[in-house]
């Protein structure tokens, strides 16, 4: 390794002299290797690398929509789904579903609030993973009265119990209710949510199992394919068993064609990353677009500086020096040279990553675990290495003509470049202003979606609004009557701060990644032949919401202390929903209702309640800015009628 070492010390010797190339290079670099660094760690982590269970390729997941019927994109299904499917699908070898809420965690008076993975026991045999400590739950832990047991996550048992080996047996307070300890998983068993701390099972009771629950989609279900089966096998046996179904339920086969019911079936890893995968691409091909510029630029620099060096070098090959030695120490300058901007260039990535934390990219799949880890570091090596070659190679062409007396003579003449140097010049100089062209078109597009974006009423105004989520645990706060005195006193209380003009509650907070949709029905509304009915958007509410994002009241009043338990039933709806059903006329007084009779949706009988209209609002944007047509609208209730927990 002679000649390494020696090759290197000529390089570093050639760069300090040159410094205004080397600095301004090794900025340049700096800069474009640091963008995709921080890029490619963020791809990485949420696209690249794989769930952390045996064959997650495997992992399917099986969600009901109703496009028809308006309701958004879901990854959910319905618990006699489930047991359909556990029984009538072969290509499954274990199939289990899943949700995830959230637990006030220890002792009375002081409880943190967690993530908690509700799960059927078959989970863990699904994913495929031991448990570090214990074991995970059993079948008869499905069934209600044996539910009372946990498995804890690897982080939860470190801060809880410090890590005790003697863990399993324990006693934990979830809600305020005694559960035991069964488990401890590995710290890497984060197929889902990695923010889930620990796992409960479900115990489904039979009215849950039942038919009038069918299509109450609230649950992920996903399965593992046997060997040697495939996702298009796995979609034509659910596609099948929907068909059954409809046969079996005749009085639902009409509605859920109309509302274009069908089942997805998705690998799993995609369907986590499906919502931000083309954006992240976009991104990174952006980058790597600012890293093809970067490079031609000092390709452009490396050339200009070869031309000081040409006669040199050409005398010493016409003087019997090798010009494979030559050419090899032209290529460990140029790798040298890119390897230490990639040093620069990962503080960059570092700094930037850090700076897209005001982004929250705990939001995006396994976002809270982005930094720049191995891969990432050897990815920015590798990046800089070949560019490193790249660049030691592009004086070659201009050093090494395959004539060296023309190149001589050339050099001799003009105290230039020679021609083929030239031409070399000119097509970086092309090809760098190309590049920058397709980039900053791009750029111009994404910022006038971005500005269209921006134009977009929301229907809302967020200036000076604070946000804060409680859930509210069920061992102490059992009953509606309970619910409605804390949410009254905890917005008297917040009402009473100073500088505060309005404060309302909601379950579902406008643009903030969750949602609950639900059919409902007007009375006297006629169907035509084919309609679907719709699932707009539910939202609970409580007086003084409207007030404090300052939704605009369209028709009628808002909602008032007097909308109470036991008062007449009310409802508000947006302009949207008003349209659909009530077009040209005025919705103020007109009712609604939930169906109640499973196999006649739009039938009234002693179980429908209905709730009068009072109010009218401008449409919101509860889900995203561009959601477009893609909505049927809203309707909105008040909490003190319903009573959310959260």
């Amino acid at each position: 390794m002679d000649w390494l070492d020696r090759d290197l010390r000529v390089a570093v010797r050639r760069l300090a002299k040159d410094k205004a190339f080397t600095v301004t290079a090794a900025l340049t670099l700096a800069i474009c290797i640091g963008a995709n660094a921080a890029l490619f760690c963020v791809v990485h982590n949420v696209l690249l690398r794989p769930l952390p269970v045996p064959e997650p390729e495997r992992i399917l997941l099986m969600s009901n929509q109703y496009p028809k019927a308006g309701a958004a994109d879901s990854s959910n299904s319905g618990v006699p789904d489930y047991f359909d499917r556990r029984r009538d699908m072969t290509v499954f070898s274990e199939q289990a579903l899943f949700n995830h809420g959230s637990v006030a965690v220890g002792e009375e008076g002081v409880p943190v609030r967690m993530r908690v993975g509700n799960v059927t026991p078959s989970y863990f045999r699904l994913m495929g993973v031991a448990p570090a400590l214990g074991r995970t739950f059993s079948e008869d832990e499905g069934e209600p009265g044996n539910e009372k047991k946990v498995v804890l996550s690897a982080g939860l048992w470190q801060r809880v119990f410090a890590g005790d080996p003697h863990v399993v047996g324990r006693e934990l307070r979830l809600d305020g209710q005694p559960y035991t300890v069964v488990g401890v998983m590995p710290a890497s068993f984060q197929p889902v949510d990695p923010e889930t701390q620990l796992w409960r099972p479900l115990a489904f009771t039979a009215e849950q199992k039942s038919d009038a629950r069918r299509h109450s989609n609230n649950w992920w279900n996903v399965a593992r394919l046997r060997p040697g089966a495939t996702p298009g096998q796995a979609q034509a046996q659910v596609d099948a068993l929907n068909a059954t179904n409809l046969e079996r339920f005749p009085q639902l086969r009409e509605p859920l064609i109309n509302a274009g019911f069908h089942t997805t079936v998705e690998v799993l890893p995609e369907r986590l990353v499906k919502h931000v995968r083309a954006t992240l691409y976009l991104l990174w091909g952006g980058a790597m677009f600012v890293l093809v510029i970067g490079g031609v630029n000092i390709a452009n620099l490396v050339l200009v500086r070869a031309r000081s060096h040409l006669k040199e070098m050409a005398t010493r090959i016409a003087l019997g020096a090798e010009a494979r030695h030559l050419a090899r120490q032209l290529v460990v300058e140029g790798v040298l040279l890119t390897l230490g901007g990639a040093a620069a260039g990962l503080l960059v990535g570092a700094a930037a990553l850090r700076s897209l934390g005001v982004f929250d990219l705990g939001d995006l799949p396994y976002g809270s675990d982005i930094h720049l880890g191995g891969a990432s570091i050897l990815y920015t090596l590798a990046l800089a290495a070949g560019l490193g070659v790249a660049i030691g190679v592009i004086p070659l062409i201009a050093v090494f003509p395959s004539n060296l007396a023309a190149a001589l003579h050339e050099e001799g003449r003009s105290a230039s470049a020679g021609r083929g140097a030239r031409t070399l010049r000119r097509a970086l100089v092309v090809g760098q202003v190309a590049f920058t062209f397709v980039l900053l078109v791009g750029a111009g597009l994404l910022l006038a979606s971005f500005r269209k974006v921006l134009q977009v009423d929301p229907g809302f105004d967020v200036e000076r609004v604070l946000t804060a989520s409680i859930s509210l645990p069920q061992s102490r706060y059992a009953d509606e009557a309970a619910l409605r005195t804390f949410t009254d006193e905890a917005l008297r209380r917040v009402r009473a701060l100073p500088g505060v003009t309005a404060t309302g509650a909601t379950d579902v907070i406008p643009l903030g990644g969750s949602n609950s949709d639900s059919v409902i029905l007007a009375e006297g509304y006629q169907m035509q032949p084919g309609e679907s009915v719709i699932s707009p958007s539910s939202v609970e509410v409580t007086p003084g919401y409207f007030e404090a994002l300052e939704v605009r009241l369209l028709r009628g009043r808002v909602f008032q202390d007097s909308d109470r338990a036991g008062a007449l039933p009310v409802i508000m709806v947006d302009e949207t929903l008003a349209r659909r059903f009530w077009p040209g006329r005025d919705p103020i007084g007109q009712r609604l209702y939930f169906p109640t009779d499973i196999n006649n949706l739009v039938a009234v009988n002693e179980k429908t309640v209905f709730m009068t209209v009072v109010g009218v609002i401008a449409d919101l944007k509860l889900h995203d800015l561009a959601e477009g047509k893609r909505s049927v609208g809203a309707y909105y209730v008040p909490t003190a009628q319903y009573g959310s927990r959260s």
